[in-house]
């Protein structure tokens, strides 16, 4: 038996993270949904969602768009799974991950960080990173940035910290 077409269905949400090659994925995905004729859930007014606030199904599901329903998420957000599962009920939930240390080193080159701090990277691990910052309100790029490209707040982070620390000095 031959089969000359096989027409799967199926919704991708793509949790993309900075400096992790996510958007050579997300060309990929691009790709793949204009050939299949596929709808993406796009941001309305920029190419990425809000970096100060955690993803809102809101922002799609009221456009006009929405009534044709969504295939594909693959754009910039902070990440909210029960809002997400909101805009594409069936996905399966993809993200790229690398060394956090290393995505930072990539970012700290690719923003010109070294002009901005008037430091190069070294020396700013070591007076900047080592102090318990706190992320900047208006941050788009920051300590654990993949965490909080995947919703995990800047609290949420120093209370693991907190209790690893806690369990050092158990041991």
């Amino acid at each position: 038996m031959h089969i000359d077409s096989v027409n799967i269905s199926f919704q991708v949400a793509f949790a993309k993270t900075h400096k992790t090659g996510s958007s050579t994925l997300q060309n990929i995905f691009f790709r793949y949904g204009v050939k299949n004729n596929l709808t993406f859930a796009m941001p309305p007014k920029s190419w990425m969602f809000s970096f100060k606030e955690q993803f809102h199904s809101s922002v799609v599901l009221n456009g006009p768009w929405a009534k044709l329903g969504f295939d594909m998420f693959i754009f910039h957000s902070i990440w909210n799974y029960r809002e997400m599962k909101k805009v594409l009920p069936n996905a399966a939930y993809i993200t790229l991950l690398r060394d956090p240390v290393d995505a930072f080193e990539s970012n700290y080159v690719y923003m010109g960080l070294e002009k901005a701090f008037k430091m190069d990277i070294n020396t700013f691990a070591t007076k900047r990173v080592k102090k318990d910052l706190r992320r900047r309100p208006n941050a788009i790029i920051d300590k654990n940035q993949l965490l909080w490209d995947l919703g995990v707040t800047p609290k949420e982070v120093m209370i693991k910290i907190h209790e690893l620390k806690e369990t050092e000095l158990q041991e």
